[in-house]
């Protein structure tokens, strides 16, 4: 069975978020290896702001499923392939607990949004 969760946020509002709290904003939300791949990038709050949008996705879609009710945004790790396509790791969860998770991020520069699909 495949379970859906989408989310949008706007950019300005993680900008205003990152400015105010810096790194206690990084270390709360995202992972040592999501902070590494982002920090240097030149468009760092909009990387941000989609791996955000995509941790409430897979959160939603969880939710739908039934399962992870005890997973919260830094469990939920948005990393990417050498190619740049992403893909997620749920610390908090066996593997045989669902099949796949696809995810797919965009933005434009006012929004980040991004679509999760399990299946399990």
């Amino acid at each position: 069975m495949i379970f859906v969760g989408n989310d949008i946020v706007e950019i300005d509002r993680i900008q205003k978020i990152f400015i105010k709290f810096d790194n206690h904003f990084l270390k709360k939300i995202f992972s040592d290896a999501e902070i590494k791949n982002v920090i240097n990038k030149k468009n760092k709050i909009i990387h941000l702001s989609g791996k955000f949008s995509s941790k409430e996705a897979v959160k939603k879609a969880l939710c739908s499923a039934m399962i992870g009710s005890n997973i919260f945004p830094k469990d939920i790790e948005i990393l990417n392939k050498e190619n740049g396509e992403p893909y997620v790791r749920i610390m908090k969860l066996n593997k045989n607990e669902y099949k796949y998770i696809s995810l797919s991020i965009s933005h434009t520069s006012k929004h980040a949004t991004a679509i999760a699909l399990i299946d399990i």
